[in-house]
This record gives structure tokens, C-alpha cells and sequence, in this order.
């Protein structure tokens, strides 16, 4: 049984399409923190930057079930690039929330799924790409990772 299985999550993932960027060599600068406050409450901080496409501040509260889950909800704060600067000058505002499970699939290996979501309120541009100021538009982003570790 336990060999199908792994058999099963093998084939799930050769058949995933693999989409990555072209891009010119980057440094990615980033620190990710949980902080426990007792065995139900954390405190979530992330911080990134990439000089030259975006700088982000994210912070939350999580809370972890009695059946593990873990559910985190928070504010974020970016500076991003526009689409023709490398200056980190367009501000982006975010709620955000996650909830994750980990499974146990054998001794050395577990299952972890992720799924995000993200409220952003982002600078708005004109058709140069150029900043509406005080002008900000709202869109969702959702996002959905599964991961073997």
C-alpha cells in the first residue's frame, strides 16, 4: 500500500508543467520567522527584496488547530518596480491569508499544501506605466503550493 501511494504522488508530479521566467541574474535577499507564543499561537513574519523588481514586508498572526492546521491572516507592505524602472518606487498594500496542513507520509518524508490568498491594492499606472498618484486599483491573487520535503 505504502509503495502505491508513493507511486501515486511520483506520477502527480511528472505530470506537472514546469513555467519558469527568462531572466537576467538576480539577487534574491529574504528571511522568513516564526515566533511561538504557546503551542496554538505564532507570530509570522517575512521580509524579501530584489534590488531591482520588489521589496515586501509581510506580517501575521497564526493560530494552529487541534487538527494541525495552521491558519494565518495579516497585513503586507511592498515597493515594487514599475514596467520600465528598476527603481522600487510603486506601493502595494495587502491582506493576506494562508492555510496549510502537513501529512506524514513516511519516516523521512511529508506532504505540506498551501493555499494563499492575497488582497492587493496596487499603485495605480497610466498607459505610459507611469504612477496615478493616490491612485490605487484592487485585485485577488490565489495561490496553491504542494510540496514533498
Amino acid at each position: 500500500m505504502k509503495a502505491i501511494k508513493n507511486l501515486i504522488i511520483i506520477l502527480i508530479c511528472l505530470q506537472t508543467k514546469i513555467i519558469a521566467q527568462n531572466a537576467q541574474f538576480e539577487v534574491w535577499g529574504g528571511y522568513i520567522g516564526n515566533i511561538a507564543l504557546n503551542q496554538k499561537w505564532r507570530i509570522w513574519n517575512d521580509v524579501h527584496i530584489i534590488p531591482t523588481s520588489f521589496g515586501m514586508f509581510r506580517y501575521g498572526i497564526t493560530y494552529q488547530t487541534k487538527s494541525n492546521y495552521q491558519i494565518t491572516i495579516g497585513p503586507a507592505y511592498l515597493r515594487t518596480s514599475t514596467p520600465f524602472s528598476n527603481k522600487l518606487e510603486r506601493e502595494e498594500h495587502r491582506i493576506w491569508g494562508e492555510i496549510q496542513k502537513n501529512f506524514k507520509i513516511n519516516s523521512k518524508f511529508r506532504y505540506i499544501t498551501r493555499y494563499r490568498y492575497d488582497g492587493r491594492f496596487r499603485e495605480r499606472l497610466d498607459e505610459h506605466g507611469e504612477i496615478v498618484n493616490d491612485a490605487f486599483r484592487f485585485n485577488h491573487r490565489h495561490r496553491w503550493m504542494n510540496q514533498i520535503r
